[in-house]
């Protein structure tokens, strides 16, 4: 069976192979664990459960100290928690992304259209998008309008490049974005 654990640099386990999967360590000094039966919680380095085990899905912390984390009990729904694996916001959407460079996430509202929320919960561009990413260092997400397009949006929402291509990806640091134009035709002028 296949399995992750935690190494140190002389090879030494820290952790033995136990987990389907473990995310890199975040700002709080945890690593996001999942077992076998999909529920995960956040270790620490000695591999002690530090948030125990009641995640179906969950992310690292973000510097601003929240981790998005889902749970299915009747219903999928997801919020994020504080290092103590408390509700900071609750678990009221359908999806959510972590926080961004704006420190504003993406959700994804009931209704089944994407937005973005502050950190404590409130909605800052209301969800309108059938996809977004989360926002770059350069203050654009990447957004999906009704007609499948993408475009680039501000954090107050506004289209700074117009719905256009197929796909596209968030700005890299360097202020690039990798899209897809399906019918790219160059004007020679």
């Amino acid at each position: 069976m296949e399995a992750w654990g935690l190494i140190d640099e002389r090879g030494r386990w820290l952790i033995e192979p136990q987990f389907r999967y473990i995310l890199d360590r975040a700002p709080n000094g945890t690593y996001y664990a999942s077992n076998f039966e999909d529920v995960g919680g956040f270790l620490n380095a000695q591999g002690r459960w530090v948030i125990s085990p009641k995640f179906s899905l969950a992310d690292s912390f973000a510097t601003n100290g929240l981790a998005k984390a889902c749970v299915s009990d009747d219903i999928y729904a997801c919020g994020f928690i504080d290092f103590q694996g408390q509700w900071a916001i609750q678990p009221s959407f359908k999806a959510v992304e972590s926080f961004g460079d704006e420190d504003l996430a993406a959700a994804k509202a009931q209704g089944g259209k994407w937005g973005f929320i502050d950190v404590q919960g409130q909605w800052v561009i209301e969800p309108r998008f059938k996809y977004v990413r989360p926002f770059a260092a350069n203050g654009l997400a990447a957004a999906t309008d009704g007609d499948d397009k993408v475009g680039y949006i501000d954090a107050k929402g506004r289209w700074v490049i117009k719905p256009q291509f197929e796909s596209g990806d968030s700005f890299t640091s360097f202020g690039v974005a990798v899209v897809f134009f399906k019918e790219y035709k160059k004007a020679i002028l």
